[in-house]
């Protein structure tokens, strides 16, 4: 950050890019300038505002020539983007557009700390919505878009994506030859609202995907966010379905008529009648993928200290959830979470990730293989070692029709750094041990929701059960979850949490 007038554009340019940074496995190391890294399924958003405007306050008190003219170009933008709801902004060879115009009215960014996302939208119309369910539903529709990008088929994503939505996505296809390993580092929803008779709900991505253009491949990250629209009224389908990408009717996967009709059982498939469907990309920034941040370690963790968000409802689900469960024992879930959250430390710091299988939903286990993935690209690896809990303190507990969710404040203490390919630490202290914070969210199958299969139904073979939901380990096809222990879906920075 000491480089002269030339490069401070250049920093501040980077920074209108997607969070990088990441250590251990939920976080850590960065990610408000010292206390924390990117958020493991967390509030991103809050923390590139948070960033943007440290950036521009050190601008304007050190370099005053650079700054006092930036930040007003940044209030001009902010004014324009309230009075037309709109922004573009071109950065250079690797151009990026930003639109904040969406079905629903303009965009608005989430407030910092300013409370989890309202739901009431969606929930009020639909007694059968789960947030993990949309989520997964929504990664799969985003994975099937992005390799349908690389082929050029149009038709293959009909069902789940308006035609203006098809057009921004496939409009960056120049000497597009081919689209691979769609790896999601981060899903949320973040926005919800109702227009027109429509649900509007706005979902986030981060994701890493290999790109062949013109014979050369190379990895791209994506920030996008992408606006889901379904016919306010219309229940949800069970998890199977959702996850499945059929017709929300009879589950049939076969493409849709010309009239949007399901060849199966007539329903309608397309328009946002009977199941969600992209209706627009109003934001979509890709470019060449970077090395990770590389953020210190050691001492404690700013955000560590700051008081314990409870969520205002807590005690009152607590004692609803008790009355459910009389047979819940709270000594018991603290000894789960305290299992996983080692389990998981150690999984991530021997770079194999395959035994945190059981311990994660599909979504959470999709963005720490991305990270662990990017880690092993540029040749580091991140150790967490010599870990230890010292508190778990409950904060919410949620239910929908298929989950039920307890958030907890974890207290710890372990040796955090990163090393290169040849040992060499580049980042953190591996002598000197973090004392950090972190909220995880755990949800299970609610009483009465779908169970997974015992045996897979297209093969026939045992499944080991675990998860949020299964893949078969013989024939790899995915199973509905459902009957599973508590596992984290959700990893959230301490100064980044909102409840």
């Amino acid at each position: 950050m000491r480089h002269r007038a030339r490069n401070l554009l250049a920093i501040f340019a980077a920074l209108l890019a997607p969070a990088a940074a990441l250590a251990r496995v939920g976080g850590g190391g960065g990610f408000s300038g010292g206390g924390h890294g990117h958020s493991g399924g967390g509030d991103g958003d809050a923390g590139l505002i948070f960033a943007l405007v440290r950036v521009l306050f050190w601008l304007v008190f050190r370099e005053p020539v650079i700054g006092i003219p930036l930040l007003i170009l940044v209030i001009v933008v902010l004014v324009r983007m309230k009075l037309s709801g709109g922004l573009h902004l071109d950065v250079g060879e690797n151009a990026t557009t930003l639109s904040s115009s969406q079905a629903g009215g303009a965009w608005t960014a989430p407030a910092l700390r300013g409370g989890p996302v309202n739901l009431t939208p969606v929930r009020s119309s639909d007694p059968f919505f789960s947030e993990p369910v949309f989520v997964d539903f929504a990664q799969l529709v985003y994975v099937r878009a992005q390799e349908m990008r690389g082929t050029g088929n149009r038709d293959a994503v009909v069902p789940w994506m308006a035609q203006e939505a098809i057009d921004k996505l496939f409009a960056d296809r120049v000497n597009l030859e081919s689209t691979s390993d769609v790896i999601l580092g981060a899903t949320k929803i973040v926005q919800a609202a109702t227009d027109g008779g429509f649900v509007i709900v706005d979902v986030s991505y981060e994701a890493n995907v290999t790109e062949r253009r013109s014979g050369a491949t190379q990895h791209v990250l994506c920030d996008e966010r992408w606006s889901f629209r379904r016919k306010a009224g219309v229940h949800s389908p069970a998890p199977d379905k959702m996850r499945a990408l059929g017709c929300p009717g009879c589950g049939s996967t076969e493409e849709p008529k010309t009239d949007g009709t399901c060849p199966s059982c007539g329903a309608p498939r397309t328009g946002g009648l009977a199941q969600w469907e992209v209706v627009r990309i109003p934001y979509a920034n890709r470019r060449p993928l970077s090395p990770p941040e590389m953020p210190q370690a050691g001492g404690v963790e700013e955000g560590t200290d700051l008081p314990t968000v409870y969520d205002p409802r807590f005690q009152s689900a607590k004692r609803a959830f008790e009355g459910k469960h009389p047979d819940h024992s709270w000594s018991a879930f603290d000894e789960r979470v305290r299992a996983t959250f080692l389990a998981l430390q150690k999984a991530w710091s021997s770079r194999d990730w395959g035994p945190a299988r059981p311990y994660e939903s599909d979504a959470l286990y999709q963005t720490h293989r991305y990270w662990l993935e990017r880690y092993e690209s540029f040749g580091l690896t991140n150790k967490v070692e010599q870990v230890e809990v010292l508190k778990v303190v409950p904060v919410k507990i949620d239910t929908d029709a298929y989950y039920e969710a307890i958030a907890v404040r974890i207290y710890a203490r372990a040796l955090d750094w990163t090393a290169d390919k040849d040992g060499k630490t580049v980042s953190g202290n591996p002598k000197d041990p973090t004392t950090f914070s972190e909220y995880w969210t755990f949800l299970r199958a609610a009483a009465g929701a779908p169970t997974a299969p015992r045996v897979c139904p297209s093969c026939g073979a045992p499944v080991e059960q675990g998860g949020q939901a299964i893949v078969c380990g013989f024939c790899g096809s995915k199973l509905g979850g459902g009957a599973f222990e508590w596992v984290v879906s959700r990893i959230e920075q301490d100064d980044a949490y909102a409840g």
